[in-house]
């Protein structure tokens, strides 16, 4: 397959149908061609979320067709794959896209701003490992 959109030559392609990589906007428009729905509209801008420690976190949110409806889904920018949140919530094929965005919106909100670990009160590392009184290997007596 080709690298970007095989309708619009988008750099950011998630979607294969019919064995063609397309961008969300372009499958969105070849599914509400064949099912009659609507398009979905452009997503909204990046949401900025400060966590309990102070970070920024800066969430792009997505639109897209779901195979139970659509789906709006919010990805930490500037993170690897697989890193930074991810949040997602999924409605039914008729359901009111920016009630779904704002129910999206809040649980970025909830998930980020809420402190999961607490501060570890016990030493770490090697030293916390060795029993009191004794020396690291190699030190001699």
């Amino acid at each position: 397959m080709a690298d970007g959109c095989a309708d619009c030559a988008a750099v950011q392609t998630q979607v294969v149908l019919d064995g063609k990589r397309l961008c969300d906007r372009c499958a969105d428009r070849r599914v509400a061609g064949r099912t009659g729905w609507p398009e979905l509209p452009d997503p909204p801008a990046p949401q900025v979320v400060v966590g309990p420690d102070g970070r920024t976190h800066t969430m792009r949110i997505r639109l897209h067709r779901a195979p139970t409806g659509v789906a709006a889904e919010a990805v930490e920018l500037g993170c690897d794959p697989g890193e930074g949140h991810q949040v997602r919530v999924i409605g039914g094929p008729d359901v009111d896209v920016p009630m779904l965005v704002e129910q999206l919106r809040l649980q970025v909100r909830d998930e980020i701003g809420t402190a999961y670990l607490e501060p570890n009160p016990l030493p770490t590392g090697m030293a916390a490992a060795r029993p009191r009184g004794s020396r690291p290997a190699g030190l001699g007596r």
